[in-house]
């Protein structure tokens, strides 16, 4: 029964000396590019990518446009809906804020700081 086993075992071991040194050669066998080894890209850096260069869009081919005749309702500025007023105070609150918090950066001193 040993002898069974011994074989058993040299045989497994016989296979993977098989493929370890058929992957090797496998791997060898294909060429790199000869003109630059891969030890001359330094300049990448170990972990890289490179994106794809993408050409530059094509301008989308538009029909002629035609000229709307020109009304007073189109002339006419447009008006904007009035703004809630507590809105408008929120902006103004905001702004005052970040003036504030700007100046307290440039200059920290303590009044500054504490408005």
């Amino acid at each position: 029964m040993t002898l069974r086993r011994r074989a058993s075992r040299q045989a497994g071991l016989a296979l993977c000396l098989v493929v370890m040194l058929g992957s090797g050669t496998i791997v060898l066998a294909q060429p790199q590019d000869p003109g630059r080894p891969y030890w001359s890209d330094n300049w990448r850096g170990w972990h890289f990518y490179e994106e794809p260069e993408i050409p530059p869009p094509e301008p989308p081919a538009s029909a002629p446009r035609q000229a709307a005749p020109a009304s007073s309702a189109a002339t006419a500025p447009r008006r904007l809906p009035a703004r809630p007023p507590e809105i408008v105070e929120f902006e103004r609150l905001q702004k005052a804020l970040e003036e504030r918090r700007h100046i307290a950066i440039m200059r920290p001193t303590e009044a500054n700081v504490r408005r």
